[in-house]
C-alpha cells in the first residue's frame, strides 16, 4: 500500500474517531429528557415516593415526588410528577380523553415545569406549550399564584372571541398543589371539610370580577358537592375595637351545589379583618342560609334583623356581603 493512501486511511480514521467523541460529548451534555429541561442539565430521578393515585373519570393529582441528582451524585433539586385527566373526548388521544403529564422542578425556591405528555385538542397544544414554558421558567414559588389567566386558543379562534383556558387554569392549580406539598402549605386545607378529599376546582373564566366578588370557581370534582361552584365575596365595614372604632374587611367563600343552593359558607380566618375573638359568634347565623338560593338570601337577612349574635358589626357586614352577592350575580 502506498504511503499516501495509508496516510489518507489514518486521517479518515482519526476524523471518524473525533466525530464519535463529539457525538458522545453532545449526548452527555445536552439536556434531552423532561427532567433535564427543569434544571438545564442532565439529571437522574432517584428516591421516588408515591403521593396520590389516579382514580375516577377525571382527576388532578400529584403522582410522585423524586430527587434530581447530577451525574456525580450531587442533589440538584426536587421533582414532582403531576397528572391531569379530564372527561373531554379526544379522538387524537390513545386514551380517548384529554390527558396532561408534567414535571414540576423546585430548586432554590424557584419553580420550573416541563411537559411529559400533552394530549389535548390539536389546535390548543401550541398555546398550552407556550403557556407552560413562558410562565413557569424558574419563577419564585409564591409567584405561581400570580400567573395570569391564559387563553390557549389559536389566533384564528381568538379573533372570533373563542376561549380555551380550562386546561391552563387546571395546570396552574396542580402546580400550586405541588408547591403546597413541597413547602407544607397545604397541611390544613379547610375546604376539605366542605368538599371532601382530593376535590378539584377551576376558575370560571366566563365570570368577570365585580365590585365585591373577586372570583368564581367551579367544583370539577368533589365527593360532597359535585358540580357546584364557589363565589369569593369581600366587603369592609366599621366595628368597635378595643381602642375605638375601626374599619375591617371580611371575606366569605359561598359554596353552592348544582341545584344553586348554598351548602356552606366558609369565612377564612386569615382574611377576617375584624375582632378575631368574635369570629365564631356568627357561625349559627351563617348556617341559616344553608339550603337557600340567591333569591331567598334577602328574606333571611330581613327576618333576622333583630337577631343578637354578640358580634353585631360583623353580623351586619356579613348580611351586606351576601346582599352584594345577590345583586352582583343577578
Amino acid at each position: 500500500m502506498k504511503k499516501q493512501s495509508l496516510h489518507l486511511i489514518i486521517n479518515a480514521g482519526i476524523l471518524l474517531l473525533l466525530g464519535l467523541i463529539v457525538i458522545l460529548v453532545i449526548n452527555l451534555s445536552v439536556t434531552q429528557n423532561p427532567e433535564d429541561l427543569l434544571f438545564n442539565q442532565m439529571v437522574d430521578l432517584v428516591d421516588e415516593t408515591n403521593i396520590e393515585n389516579p382514580s375516577g373519570t377525571a382527576y388532578q393529582i400529584v403522582d410522585y415526588k423524586a430527587t434530581a441528582v447530577s451525574n456525580n451524585g450531587t442533589i440538584v433539586g426536587t421533582v414532582y410528577n403531576v397528572k391531569i385527566r379530564n372527561a373531554y373526548e379526544l379522538s387524537s388521544s390513545d386514551r380517548g380523553y384529554g390527558y396532561i403529564e408534567l414535571l414540576v422542578g423546585i430548586k432554590d425556591d424557584k419553580v420550573s415545569v416541563s411537559i411529559v405528555t400533552l394530549e389535548q385538542s390539536i389546535s390548543y397544544i401550541a398555546g398550552i406549550q407556550k403557556y407552560i414554558y413562558e410562565y413557569y421558567d424558574h419563577i419564585p414559588y409564591m409567584s405561581v399564584l400570580s400567573v395570569p389567566d391564559y387563553n390557549a386558543a389559536p389566533a384564528a379562534d381568538l379573533e372570533s372571541g373563542a376561549t380555551a383556558s380550562t386546561s391552563t387554569d387546571t395546570i396552574r392549580s396542580i402546580i400550586w398543589t405541588a408547591v403546597q406539598i413541597h413547602y407544607s402549605l397545604a397541611e390544613n386545607d379547610p375546604l376539605v371539610d366542605y368538599l371532601g378529599e382530593e376535590y378539584i376546582l377551576e376558575h370560571d373564566i366566563t365570570f368577570a370580577a365585580t365590585e365585591h366578588i373577586s372570583l368564581k370557581q367551579n367544583i370539577i370534582s368533589s365527593t360532597i358537592v359535585p358540580g357546584g361552584y364557589i363565589y369569593t365575596v369581600t366587603d369592609e365595614g366599621e366595628y368597635e375595637g378595643y381602642e375605638g372604632t375601626h374599619t375591617g374587611s371580611i371575606t366569605l367563600l359561598v359554596i353552592f351545589n348544582e341545584s344553586h343552593e348554598i351548602v356552606a359558607i366558609y369565612m377564612p380566618e386569615d382574611l377576617y379583618g375584624q375582632t378575631l375573638g368574635f369570629k365564631s359568634n356568627n357561625d349559627d347565623y351563617l348556617e341559616m342560609f344553608y339550603g337557600k338560593t340567591l333569591s331567598e338570601i334577602s328574606t333571611i337577612i330581613t327576618d333576622n334583623a333583630d337577631l343578637h349574635t354578640g358580634a353585631t358589626y360583623s353580623k351586619n357586614l356579613i348580611g351586606s356581603i351576601l346582599e352584594s352577592l345577590v345583586s352582583e350575580v343577578a
